[in-house]
């Protein structure tokens, strides 16, 4: 009999929802299979289910979708109730705490009564009740990313991101069930594909090839066994002929120190080419010979270690970049959107790295003091947010990441690798750890640098600059808490998220002008301007000039209109013929009625002349007048005495950050605010450096604060 047409699909998923009562389990399932909800409260009673046929990645999925209650005397869970559930939907009430809480407890049944590769999402539904939202993002982020889940947050009411979360968990499944399929299909084809002459090529994270002959063995044959090969030798005399084939060759580039990689090539008579993963077993791969010059390979001297087994993963993917990230290790919801980002690279796990204290907080991202478990060694885990794994989101990091691997440079953060999971959804990326920020720094009141010394931090900041506007990179979002520091006076520009390529003097697509830290950005970007260049990048180092001899921001405006008045009464208004010429979209809106006059050299009249003139340059109104990193660094002020002074001469200085400002800060406030009680309320208003000194005084007679 055949299948009604509406039956007809690829895959079968079933999926269970869990939680505590009245969290909104049975309008997710309503909104999701029917696009309905109920406004009436309701207990579901035993176990109710619904399907949704839907297509995933070209395949057709039926969604079997299965809810029970969440009231005990109402609980229908048992083990036939999660038997066969490839998927599971934990979810809780983002307005009650004690749903949260209670996730442990039905995180621990769930696993304690389904498969163990079964896969389980995190969901914070009822986000449309925003004023009574009581369990936050980042604790259901926390936990999402401690237990190994994904997490996205929902509302069935208002129909927001139900069809994300559905769709993530099952490509998700997908990916994991197709992949099975793949490895249990490619294992023959492979096997039979890998000839007696072929040679593994093996590449280990000390760059040095090895090329292994594939031989015939010298023991009886064993039988193969699913996702593995030994390196035995294949019998092509019970094989028939093969047809004519083409060859293809992938290496991929271990990211940690202890993983080894390689690929073969082999005939496959296609357009897949099956890619061979060799992961060394017993045996120093380090032993065998490397190529000799002429590209042909040495002959290892013992042939008997032909004759240990080497343990493969084998897998058959197309050519091209998307088969490697899948041999790779990569999650699908990066590879789908961010491929070209992570080609060639492979990821580490979260498990190589312990978290010591977070060091810095931004509004897209977390940073951590981490230590590598390979190595020993002291790094920076920047974790990226993603707005419930947004493809938009995502292709924004892609971007930072293609734009770090486009960048060399002693003053640029390099990205020495990327840490994920296939589950947790989160991303970190590895960076060189450094001790402080020159926000931090400047805020410190032990801390007062000499001109020699604000050369120097200047002069490292102008040459990594000048690489990434050579390099087609504008940074946008130049500023002190981003420029980052070493215990050897090294200074290094960091935090790539709202950098951008760019051509100059060539026409572009339009760009964004929401970027750059309000303080430092330039009137053009407060005036709407979509086409820009270099310039953004060099009024904001004039900001920082400014601020290392002044000691503080020199505009520090609490909204755009004050912004942008700030910056006419110190560096005066245009003329009327740049109004009248200019194309900004905002001209009207923000020109001033009367004209300002230029005061920066008033302002600053204590300043060096030679840094009075540079920054006179940098602060230019019109862009075309900044001039560029590569004439900066030629200016006066950087080639006259005195000189900037070596990195390395500057003095060592505690670990300041302007992260510990602003915690110092929060910690003050609440001090105050918890001991207005003593009899009177106390109002205290403390400039950048007193905040810091205080800190420092409650430091040495309490060590934990």
């Amino acid at each position: 009999m055949a299948r009604r047409p509406d039956d007809e699909y690829d895959y079968l998923f079933k999926i269970v929802l869990i939680g505590d009562s009245g969290v909104g389990k049975s309008n997710l399932l309503s909104r999701f299979t029917r696009n309905e909800f109920c406004l009436e409260s309701k207990s579901t009673i035993g176990v109710e289910f619904a399907t949704r046929t839907l297509q995933v990645e070209g395949r057709t999925i039926k969604a079997q979708i299965w809810d029970t209650a969440g009231q005990e005397r109402y609980r229908a869970i048992t083990s036939a109730y999660y038997r066969g559930a490839l998927g599971a939907l934990l979810v809780y009430d983002v307005t009650k705490p004690s749903s949260f809480d209670n996730i442990s407890r039905w995180l621990k049944e769930l696993r304690d009564h389904a498969d163990s590769n079964i896969v389980i999402m995190l969901i914070g539904n009822k986000t449309d009740l925003k004023h009574l939202i009581a369990v936050n993002t980042e604790d259901g982020q926390s936990f999402a990313e401690r237990e190994g889940l994904s997490f996205i947050e929902t509302s069935a009411l208002e129909a927001t991101n139900v069809e994300k979360a559905f769709k993530i968990i099952l490509s998700e499944i997908y990916g994991i069930t197709s992949k099975k399929s793949l490895l249990a299909s490619a294992e023959t084809a492979a096997a039979a594909n890998i000839k007696e002459g072929k040679a593994l090529v093996v590449e280990n994270s000390n760059t040095r090839n090895i090329k292994i002959p594939i031989k015939k063995p010298k023991r009886p044959k064993l039988p193969l066994r699913m996702g593995c090969v030994c390196s035995k030798g294949v019998d092509d005399e019970n094989r028939a002929k093969e047809k004519k084939s083409k060859k293809s060759s992938k290496r991929f580039v271990a990211s940690s120190a202890k993983e080894g990689v390689a690929a073969v090539d082999v005939d496959n008579g296609g357009d897949e080419a099956t890619k061979l993963v060799v992961f060394p077993g017993n045996g120093d791969p380090s032993t065998a010979s490397t190529p000799n010059d002429d590209g042909n390979s040495q002959v290892f001297e013992n042939e008997s270690k032909y004759d240990q087994p080497m343990i493969c993963k084998v897998l058959s993917v197309k050519n091209g970049v998307d088969g490697a990230q899948v041999v790779a290790g990569w999650p699908s919801w990066l590879t789908s959107v961010a491929g070209e980002a992570i080609k060639g690279w492979i990821p580490r796990k979260a498990e190589s790295f312990e978290k010591l204290d977070k060091i810095g907080q931004g509004t897209y991202s977390s940073v951590y003091r981490a230590r590598d478990l390979e190595t020993g060694k002291i790094v920076a885990l920047k974790k990226v947010r993603f707005s419930n794994m947004d493809p938009e989101s995502v292709r924004f990091m892609a971007r930072e990441i293609l734009i770090l691997r486009r960048l060399d440079h002693p003053n640029i953060m390099k990205l020495e690798g990327l840490v994920t999971s296939r589950v947790s959804g989160n991303l970190y990326l590895v960076f060189q750890y450094m001790e402080h920020d020159l926000a931090g720094l400047m805020a410190s009141p032990l801390v007062k640098f000499t001109e020699p010394q604000m050369k120097c931090f200047l002069q490292q900041l102008l040459r990594g600059l000048e690489h990434c506007h050579n390099r087609g990179v504008l940074h946008r979002d130049i500023k002190g808490s981003n420029l980052l520091i070493d215990d050897s006076g090294n200074l290094k520009i960091g935090d790539f998220g709202l950098a951008t390529f760019f051509r100059a003097n060539q026409s572009q697509p339009p760009l964004t002008s929401r970027v750059v830290t309000l303080w430092y950005r330039p009137p053009e970007l407060l005036l709407g301007a979509t086409d820009y260049g270099e310039a953004v990048d060099l009024w904001s180092t004039g900001c920082i000039l400014a601020e290392l001899f002044a000691s503080k921001p020199i505009m520090p405006g609490r909204t755009e209109v004050e912004q942008l008045h700030k910056i006419f009464k110190l560096c005066g208004s245009p003329s009327e013929e740049y109004w009248k010429m200019s194309k900004l979209p905002n001209k009207t809106m923000f020109k001033p009625q009367h004209p300002y006059k230029r005061r920066v050299a008033e302002t600053f009249k204590e300043f060096p002349p030679s840094a009075l003139s540079l920054l006179d340059s940098l602060l230019a109104f019109e862009p075309e007048q900044r001039g560029t990193a590569a004439s900066a660094l030629r200016s006066e002020f950087l080639t006259t005495e005195p000189l900037p002074c070596k990195p390395s001469s500057l003095p060592k200085y505690p670990p300041s950050k302007e992260f510990d400002v602003k915690v110092g800060d929060s910690e003050a406030r609440k001090y105050v605010r918890d001991h207005r009680e003593v009899g009177r309320e106390v109002m205290v208003r403390w400039s950048v450096r007193e905040k810091a000194a205080m800190k420092l005084i409650m430091s040495i007679f309490n060590p934990q604060f």
